[in-house]
């Protein structure tokens, strides 16, 4: 439910921003405007964005589900379910590699390919954090946060509303 009302956040951003840019056909002679270029970094950040929340929530079920059920299921469950995690966790890190940052985003693809980074690296922390007996993801979720913070205000630069890349993948 939270992963639906997520996607459908986003999906509520990303018309919302879109709703409001009237462009006009160029000529081929002419040369792309500013607000072009804006329109369209607004576009391209807006699929950044959706690819790496999908990307995510399309492999860390197992993962959220086992950060649930920490202080709610027996001993025996746990195991299971943490196995589960570490393997979502993996194929989150896996799946992060392929996820590129638009051409039309050259202008914060420093801030950005960093963001990316920190957030593969959130997911590592949590892959090791799994492999203790008792794992805490505060280390792993403030470094998550990190990149959130980053990707929030890229979000904010090119003109659209402020959003949690956090609170979207319902880490």
């Amino acid at each position: 439910m939270k992963k639906i009302w997520g996607a459908t956040l986003a999906l509520a951003i990303v018309l919302g921003a879109c709703s409001n840019d009237q462009t006009e056909e160029q000529s081929a002679n002419e040369q792309p405007t500013e607000e072009t270029e804006t329109v369209d970094a607004k576009k391209a950040m807006m699929n950044f964005y959706m690819e790496m929340t999908n990307t995510i929530n399309e492999n860390d079920t197992a993962l959220n589900t086992y950060r649930e059920a920490m202080e709610k299921e027996s001993s025996e469950e746990m195991a299971q379910l943490k196995e589960e995690a570490l393997t979502s966790a993996e194929k989150v890190v896996e799946a992060l590699q392929s996820v590129t940052i638009p051409t039309e985003l050259n202008a914060y693809e420093e801030t950005l390919k960093e963001s990316l980074e920190t957030v593969v690296g959130s997911y590592e922390m949590i892959k090791e954090e799994l492999t203790k007996e008792a794992p805490s993801f505060e280390a792993a979720d403030a470094k998550f946060m990190e990149a959130d913070e980053k990707i929030a205000s890229v979000l904010e630069e090119v003109g659209l509303h402020k959003s949690s890349l956090y609170n979207d993948v319902n880490m």
